[in-house]
């Protein structure tokens, strides 16, 4: 059983304060304009808790000049072990009377920290969250939903992200009296981060409230602490066992329910396929005690699954994000030769990705001998599947 230990608060809370967590790691190129968009805000009375979580680049040099500049940055230097304990730093050597979480390559709007207090003071709830826009225009949707006294319902909702607050942590405000109540693994973990620790609030929080307005701005396949497909498996067995935790064993049907339909999301759809062999063994070894009869038996169909893609002349890689990096490198693994990467028109940011071209889709023709692999996450696709389809072009979902 992995092991939990609630926030240590060192400091008395300071009413009216917002406590910023933002863990950062070896993220240079993206830092600057994230502390700037904090320095940007138009509500005043926040503090930005800056955890250097072992980084081996510029980023520790640069979180020590925000910190001499503006006594409002805390910078705080600590050994690599992962996002979650990260923030579980933060939280520790914060004051806020309300906690935000900001991702090290994202930035506020300037009105951000202003309308999330001002709806979580004049209503009184536990947290407030908004929309958020990711960097490829896309909107990360997030709709309003009347909080239920059920905590199991609210946590349900939460996983299925059917309507509602999603279980990310950074498009909320909420209480720091909630947050003394969250439990953390003590242990690294790189994946799944967000929903350990919002499954807890969504169960601890009695009410909650929604702006209808682009407040956060998220960069996606940004710097991270990194880590193998082998971590997905790990954060799943840690959400299931929260779950044990947090429902005294006993886990309403409805929170299984939704609780596989996110994994099936994030860690089999997204993921299964990236992993090898004996990892595809080891996940189905270790998720098999809590698996339901029809999950293990569609489990089972899909690691049968195997596509020849040596029949392809030519294979491109749609995407360019971390889930493209992990894709490829499998490929090469296999011996199976990337032709380049493709993207959306008006979404070439570089010329190479992983020394390999980048084409956007109306600047390339492809044969029935070629296939693109869709390694995109689930809302990217059903935005790309209608694209390729029109350009009749052979895909690959994976």
């Amino acid at each position: 059983m992995v092991n939990y230990a609630l926030p240590q608060m060192k400091y008395a809370e300071h009413k009216g304060l917002i406590s910023i967590i933002i863990p950062v790691y070896n993220n240079e190129v993206y830092l600057i304009e994230c502390l700037n968009s904090v320095l940007a805000q138009r509500f005043t009375n926040w503090e930005a808790i800056l955890v250097n979580d072992g980084s081996t680049d510029n980023t520790g040099k640069i979180i020590d000049e925000y910190a001499k500049k503006n006594s409002r940055f805390i910078a705080i230097h600590k050994q690599n072990e992962g996002t979650l304990l990260a923030r579980k730093t933060g939280l520790e050597n914060s004051k806020g009377e309300f906690i935000a979480n900001l991702d090290h390559d994202d930035v506020y709007n300037p009105q951000f920290l202003e309308k999330m207090y001002a709806k979580i003071t004049e209503t009184d709830v536990d947290f407030v969250w908004c929309k958020c826009q990711i960097t490829n225009k896309a909107m990360y949707y997030s709709t309003d939903y009347e909080w239920n006294l059920e905590t199991s319902a609210n946590v349900a909702m939460m996983l299925t992200v059917a309507q509602g607050p999603t279980w990310l942590t950074w498009d909320k405000l909420i209480k720091r009296k909630i947050y003394t109540q969250i439990k953390f693994p003590d242990m690294k973990i790189i994946i799944g981060e967000d929903p350990i620790q919002m499954l807890q609030i969504a169960y601890y929080s009695k009410s909650a409230k929604f702006i209808s307005e682009n407040l956060y701005f998220h960069r996606l396949g940004g710097a991270s602490s990194g880590g193998k497909s082998m971590r997905i498996i790990q954060s799943m067995i840690i959400q299931n066992k929260i779950l044990e935790i947090l429902f005294n064993d006993i886990v309403p049907q409805n929170v299984i329910d939704a609780f596989y339909c996110i994994m099936d999301r994030i860690n089999i759809s997204y993921h299964f396929f990236l992993l090898n062999e004996k990892e595809q063994g080891e996940f189905n070894d270790k998720s098999s005690p809590f698996l339901p009869k029809i999950f293990k038996k569609w489990m089972k169909n899909k690691t049968q699954i195997k596509i020849d893609y040596k029949r392809y002349e030519h294979i491109y890689i749609y995407g360019t994000g971390s889930l493209s990096e992990r894709t490829v490198n499998l490929f090469e693994e296999k011996c199976i030769a990337v032709e380049g990467f493709i993207v959306s028109d008006g979404h070439k940011t570089m010329g190479t990705f992983k020394n390999k071209p980048i084409y956007e889709i109306s600047h390339i023709t492809l044969n029935k001998a070629d296939a693109v692999i869709l390694a995109l996450d689930y809302e990217n696709k059903k935005q790309v599947i209608p694209i390729l389809k029109d350009a009749k072009i052979n895909y690959i979902e994976i």
